[in-house]
């Protein structure tokens, strides 16, 4: 279950990456920026807790 967790993390930084893509490539795309990376973020977070969990 680490593993599976740590895959979870590794998908947000993923989100979070093609965020930062879409932020250098695309005009007016602050809007799609943003929710990217929130989504990045909120997946990370849940790779994170279950991390946490399996480790305690």
């Amino acid at each position: 279950m680490f593993y599976v967790a740590k895959l979870i993390q590794a998908l947000g930084f993923a989100y979070v990456s093609y965020a930062l893509w879409v932020g250098f490539t695309e005009e007016h795309s602050m809007g799609p920026e943003m929710q990217w990376m929130m989504i990045g973020a909120a997946v990370f977070l849940v790779g994170r807790l279950v991390e946490r969990k399996v480790s305690a």
